[in-house]
């Protein structure tokens, strides 16, 4: 059951709308896509602004960014140095370490490591 109702989810959307508005007028970023999945679907998919700052081509919710997977590698080193300070394993369950984390089944909802995430398994 999700912690999230969809009122949550749509103001959350107008509040990322109008982020996104902002941080590209500022010159932040060139440009972002914005994919919100609620209860097994998307709810909202959009882009905002532009893909190449030297082309203009627009983004739009199906870009394909070209940019290497980071989010991996930052997330596995700030996991590895909680892991070197005894605070987590690698096979600790994400059900303990956040009560409110919930997949769609409930065996893998309690299973779940960290172990499996980074593995995709």
């Amino acid at each position: 059951k999700s912690h999230v109702t969809s009122e949550q989810v749509n103001k959350a959307v107008q509040e990322l709308e109008q982020l996104a508005q902002k941080k590209i007028q500022e010159n932040a970023v060139p440009g972002l896509a914005i994919v919100i999945v609620f209860q097994d679907k998307a709810r909202y998919a959009n882009g905002f602004g532009v893909r190449d700052v030297n082309t203009k081509a627009p983004v739009d919710a199906d870009t394909v960014f070209q940019l290497a997977s980071v989010s991996k590698p930052i997330g596995s080193t700030v996991v590895a140095a909680l892991v070197g300070e005894d605070k987590i394993t690698w096979d600790s369950k994400l059900s303990v370490l956040d009560s409110t984390f919930a997949m769609f089944d409930p065996w893998v909802t309690r299973e779940v490591t960290i172990r499996d995430m980074y593995a995709q398994r």
